[in-house]
C-alpha cells in the first residue's frame, strides 16, 4: 500500500488506496515525535491534515498499514 502527500496551503492532503476499518495517518518530525494524528473513515481514499502550526522542515507520514511518505514543508 502507498500514500502520496500534496501540500495545499496550510493543509497536507494524503492520498492512498481505500482505507480499512481502524486506519489512521500519523505525521512525525525528523526526531520521531508525533506532530499530527488523523483517523481515516473506512473506504476513504483521501484525508487532510492541518499543518498551519508546524514549522518548516521534513516530516514523515505513516499509515497504520505501514505505508510511509516523506514531505518537506
Amino acid at each position: 500500500s502507498t500514500v502520496t502527500l500534496h501540500r495545499n496551503g496550510n493543509v497536507l492532503m494524503a492520498v492512498f488506496p481505500a482505507a480499512v476499518e481502524g486506519e489512521a495517518i500519523t505525521l512525525y518530525d525528523t526526531t520521531g515525535r508525533v506532530v499530527a494524528h488523523q483517523s481515516i473513515r473506512e473506504g476513504a481514499t483521501t484525508t487532510s491534515i492541518d499543518i498551519a502550526a508546524l514549522p518548516s522542515g521534513v516530516y514523515i507520514a505513516r499509515l497504520a498499514n505501514g505505508a510511509t511518505a516523506k514531505v518537506m514543508l
